[in-house]
């Protein structure tokens, strides 16, 4: 579900052993269900989140998402996020904004590219919905 409007996203995103987000600062509450898999912030390695793991990150978090390397399969997350990320490359400068704006722009452009209809909830005026 993707609400620029209100600028709120809510994702369920699998990710393969090894990724690393880029570090990044919330201006908004996350509440992250780990379905499967497991992962951890780069700054907090022995705080392993697992299936069952439930995780509040307040407005004004700085941190960076990472799936150990030797997960033996995908971690599967179920994500609200309010508001915005703003992320940062490794030498701590500026990358971009992500919101849920910037989603269904990027997303949209994939779907063309590769041909195929995104399936997603957008909460329209009135309380409609499209796809």
């Amino acid at each position: 579900m993707l609400d620029s409007e209100n600028g709120v996203w809510v994702l369920r995103v699998l990710f393969e052993p090894g990724t690393v987000l880029p570090r990044h600062f919330h201006t908004g509450v996350v509440h992250l269900y780990t379905l499967a898999g497991s992962w951890h912030y780069t700054e907090y390695p022995d705080d392993l989140q697992v299936p069952g793991s439930y995780l509040f990150e307040p407005g004004g978090s700085i941190h960076q998402f990472q799936v150990p390397k030797d997960n033996t399969e995908m971690t599967d997350t179920f994500m609200v996020v309010m508001g915005s990320n703003i992320n940062f490359d490794p030498d701590g400068n500026y990358m971009n904004i992500m919101d849920a704006g910037w989603i269904e722009q990027v997303m949209l452009a994939a779907a063309k590219e590769q041909g195929i209809e995104p399936n997603y909830i957008k909460p329209k005026s009135l309380y409609g919905f499209n796809k």
